[in-house]
């Protein structure tokens, strides 16, 4: 079972919440949150389930949202009871995929006409959700605007450098991770907006920041 979307409102509350679950000073907490998320990788890169980090975020936005209904008591071991989960969803979905190369002359002779007319069809989507995720790039404030973009251009030392980054803005690796998803969550609204006026009902991946 894949996270549904949530608004934006409702994805801030339930880091908050699962903040506050984590410890009651938000520094503490936020190293905390970074030191489960780095387990779980650890965690989903042994069961050889990936990408390990999309699906640790997709553990911890889970856990997230379950506190925002009923409350846990004993939190990491139910943690671990989700990416338990998760770990078994991915492992069925990569029963179901069958490599192309595998198939007879690589699959090209399965695509018939609705073949072709899905892939224009995907095309054509894809061309608007570029367009709806570059009109609302440009509706963020520019400070907004250079900081996720930022962010999401750093390359070879990752890790590394997003710390630097942190560091620069006076924020730990968690606060700066907290900015960041607020930043997505906004643009996510923006394109789904976007995407709602022009006729299409497809949704983006609703992924949290690594």
């Amino acid at each position: 079972m894949e996270t549904p979307i949530h608004n934006r409102e409702q994805m801030l509350a339930a880091l908050e919440r699962l903040l506050d679950k984590l410890a009651s000073q938000r520094d503490r907490a936020a190293e905390k949150y970074e030191e489960l998320r780095r387990k779980l990788v650890k965690f989903f890169e042994w069961s050889s389930c990936f990408p390990a980090e999309d699906l640790a975020d997709e553990t911890l936005d889970r856990v997230a949202l379950i506190l925002i209904h009923r409350d846990v008591f004993d939190l990491e071991p139910f943690l671990w009871g989700v990416a338990k989960k998760i770990r078994q969803e991915s492992h069925k979905r990569a029963d179901r995929i069958i490599a192309i190369s595998d198939l007879p002359n690589q699959g090209n002779s399965l695509k018939g006409a609705t073949d072709v007319e899905k892939e224009v069809h995907a095309g054509r989507q894809g061309e608007l959700q570029t367009k709806c995720l570059r009109d609302c790039m440009q509706r963020l404030n520019e400070q907004s605007r250079k900081l996720f973009l930022r962010y999401h251009r750093l390359h070879g030392g990752i890790k590394e450098q997003r710390e630097e980054l942190a560091a620069e803005l006076g924020l730990t690796i968690g606060a700066l991770r907290v900015r960041i998803n607020r930043i997505r969550s906004q643009l996510e609204k923006c394109v789904q907006q976007c995407l709602a006026s022009s006729g299409s009902k497809k949704p983006l991946d609703n992924r949290s920041t690594p």
